[in-house]
């Protein structure tokens, strides 16, 4: 199980980009682009199945996983860091696992935690949420952020801005243009 622990505190596109996008310079419709810009992440974030700007996660298991543990499930990639690994002993003490037994690889995507040279794994607690591992997952700011994913966001957000219903009627119906798909596929990360 995936929680959020600490949400990332901004956008990768920013208000005043999303604006210069659109052509638009007054500030009536600020509210409604923020969320076109919000619904574009979500959207980009998990076509792709990365978080663009950092935020922190805690990914809870029964057990201890196979290593080395590859981070597959999204959130989860870019891995940033790992902030630690928590584990439950058989006495029921929640135990934090030394940095030294394991080796983080943010270089890959995803991220892998390997076990360190001549490390085993301690036991552990059979009950739910025995194996915590709290993680920063994301690009960094929005300086950091793929070029390919912000234009995809912007040129959402643009098509989204235009066309503010479901179905647009009088005109020929066609999907959102396939160009962002195209941008989102070259960052994607997993299985098809």
């Amino acid at each position: 199980m995936i929680t959020l622990v600490t949400a990332a505190t901004d956008e990768p596109v920013s208000l005043a980009d999303a604006k210069k996008h659109l052509n638009y310079d007054d500030t009536a419709d600020d509210v409604y682009i923020r969320g076109l810009i919000a619904a574009a992440r979500a959207h980009a974030e998990m076509f792709t199945r990365l978080k663009f700007i950092n935020a922190t996660y805690d990914w809870s298991m029964p057990a201890w996983p196979t290593f080395p543990m590859r981070l597959t499930e999204w959130p989860l990639a870019p891995l940033s860091s790992v902030t630690s690994i928590k584990y439950v002993d058989g006495d029921g003490t929640t135990q934090t696992w030394a940095a030294s037994n394991y080796v983080v690889q943010t270089g890959l995507k995803p991220g892998v935690i390997e076990l360190a040279f001549n490390v085993t794994l301690p036991t552990t607690r059979s009950q739910p949420n025995a194996v915590t591992v709290r993680y920063v997952a994301g690009y960094g700011d929005i300086d950091d952020v793929p070029a390919d994913a912000r234009l995809a966001m912007l040129m959402l957000l643009g098509h989204w801005y235009e066309n503010r219903e479901a179905v647009v009627i009088g005109t020929i119906t066609a999907e959102v243009p396939k160009a962002v798909d195209a941008l989102l596929w070259g960052i994607r990360v997993g299985e098809v």
